[in-house]
C-alpha cells in the first residue's frame, strides 16, 4: 500500500492570513482618512468649491457677498474652517473609515436652502479614485511585507 502526505507551502502574499489583510485594510483606510483631512477637506471653504463638488454646494447671495468681500463657501467667522482643519479624529475597521471633524454646532442644523453637513463632507469622483488607488496600493504593499517572510504550510 502507497500512502501519500502532501505538503503544500504558500511562500509571500499567498502565505497572507485573512487577519494580516483585515489588518492592512483597516491601517490603509486610517491612512486614507487622515490623508482626506489633510489634503481635500481645504478645498470646501475655498471659492474653487462651487465648480469642484458640482450642485451640493449652494451659491452665496448677492447681498452677502457685497457685505463679507467674499463668496466662500461654509465661511462665516473662520471659526468653522479653523476647527475643521485641526487634526480630526480616524477610526476605521477593515471595511470602511470614519474621519470625526469638531465643528461648530451651526453646520449640524442646515438652515434653510443649505445642507451644511452635505457640503463638508462632499467629495468628486477624481477625489475617491485618488483615496482608491491609495488604499489599494497600501493594502498590496503592506499584505507584501507582512508576510514576506511568512510561510503557511497545509498538510
Amino acid at each position: 500500500m502507497i500512502e501519500l502526505h502532501p505538503t503544500i507551502q504558500f511562500q509571500g502574499p499567498a502565505a497572507a492570513k485573512k487577519r494580516d489583510v483585515n489588518e492592512a485594510a483597516r491601517h490603509e483606510l486610517a491612512a486614507a482618512g487622515v490623508f482626506w483631512h489633510r489634503t481635500y477637506l481645504k478645498y470646501h471653504f475655498a471659492e474653487s468649491a462651487y465648480q469642484r463638488y458640482g450642485g451640493v454646494f449652494t451659491p452665496r447671495m448677492r447681498y452677502y457677498v457685497s457685505r463679507k468681500g467674499h463668496a466662500k463657501p461654509l465661511v462665516f467667522s473662520g471659526d468653522t474652517r479653523e476647527k475643521a482643519l485641526r487634526q480630526g479624529a480616524v477610526r476605521s475597521t477593515p471595511k470602511s473609515a470614519r474621519v470625526t471633524i469638531s465643528v461648530s454646532s451651526a453646520i449640524n442644523f442646515g438652515s434653510g436652502a443649505h445642507d451644511y453637513r452635505a457640503e463638508l463632507t462632499a467629495t468628486n469622483p477624481m477625489e475617491l479614485m485618488r483615496l482608491a488607488k491609495r488604499v489599494n496600493t497600501g493594502v498590496a504593499r503592506r499584505i507584501n511585507l507582512l508576510a514576506k517572510s511568512r510561510r503557511r504550510t497545509f498538510a
